[in-house]
């Protein structure tokens, strides 16, 4: 039996894309949890004192969120996930008040929990100068079923096409890769040959973009209600995965497209060269030239694409959400 009486987690995150993803599949694999039952929002002013209130009511005497929400001190262990600190360190990204509240109110729950799990060691890093603690410890992401059971004898890289997967959010640097591409695609052996596909819808401001850098007709937008099945799809008949953020916590796509055989160019900073581990190409992001000549050394050497198709894919064999979800309930279970 274990040592806990009643143990609650908070399933509030539990979604399909990024943290939401990485709450679902933990979840899933932690046993003998009861589900946070509170109609508080997440991270709003009162919601530590809500979880306190139903730990209370509920005789709980653990508690694990895989987002950055906590209880306030009580008569119970505490365990919770960081993924990054971009809501303090990217300016710009969201409200002064909840990058306040952050960097005030869930400093001071992170530095009262017992174990703090985080999905890199770059994340670690940061965390562990922000809380002055070095006890972090690392969980990384791991990969769909949806993709891990994708035929990888199915990539077939011939729509000639570019693919970026992600929201247009400053730090992910989407206008420095129209610019790259704009100059890969208008050479002059280049025009008419490949495309850029990108998730999402575009906007006024994207189509002015990208006609003022003559690539109208190259980019494809391909809106956001794509299921996992979609996306692998759309993974594994791409030239590669462009990914040249300024700044990323783990980078999932990066994950997603090496699991499916997908070479991948990703920014050379913060936790993309530690996903990647030399199974992908590194890219200056602020050096938008860097990024087109990345593309076209991968058009041009079919040598290069196979050997970092087969590297992503040992490389992906890594991060599995078995591993994931035992690393957390083994080190809840050790508090």
């Amino acid at each position: 039996m274990s040592k806990y009486l009643k143990k609650i987690i908070d399933t509030r995150w539990n979604g399909n894309h990024g943290i939401g993803r990485y709450a679902r599949e933990i979840s899933s694999r932690l046993d003998d949890y009861c589900d946070l039952r509170i109609s508080s929002r997440r991270m709003a002013p009162l919601d530590p004192l809500y979880i306190s209130k139903y730990m209370k009511q509920n005789a709980a005497n653990l508690f694990y969120s895989p987002g950055p929400t906590s209880p306030v001190s009580g008569g119970y262990k505490v365990g919770l996930t960081v993924h990054d600190l971009m809501l303090r360190d990217v300016p710009g990204e969201v409200s002064q008040f909840k990058r306040f509240y952050f960097d005030t109110v869930i400093k001071r729950l992170c530095k009262r929990a017992d174990v703090i799990f985080t999905v890199s060691e770059y994340s670690k890093l940061q965390i562990s100068n922000w809380l002055n603690r070095s006890d972090i410890v690392v969980c990384p992401n791991g990969v769909s079923s949806d993709f891990l059971n994708f035929k990888t004898d199915q990539r077939e890289p011939n729509n000639r096409y570019f693919l970026y997967v992600g929201n247009r959010k400053k730090h992910k640097n989407f206008d420095g890769l129209l610019k790259a591409f704009s100059l890969f695609a208008n050479e002059t052996d280049r025009v008419g040959e490949f495309k850029l596909y990108v998730t999402g819808y575009s906007s006024i401001k994207y189509e002015r973009q990208i006609d003022k850098l003559r690539i109208t007709n190259r980019v494809k937008f391909l809106g956001s209600d794509l299921s996992d099945v979609d996306l692998a799809g759309f993974y594994s008949k791409a030239v590669a995965l462009i990914i040249p953020s300024f700044y990323e916590g783990f980078g999932m796509p990066a994950l997603e497209a090496m699991s499916v055989g997908t070479p991948v160019i990703a920014a050379n900073s913060t936790a993309l060269p530690e996903v990647l581990d030399g199974a992908g190409i590194l890219v200056d992001p602020y050096d938008v030239v860097s990024i087109a000549d990345s593309m076209s050394s991968l058009v041009s050497d079919s040598q290069l694409l196979t050997d970092l198709s087969n590297r992503g894919l040992k490389r992906a064999n890594f991060f599995t959400w078995d591993r994931a979800g035992k690393i957390v309930n083994t080190t809840l279970a050790d508090i």
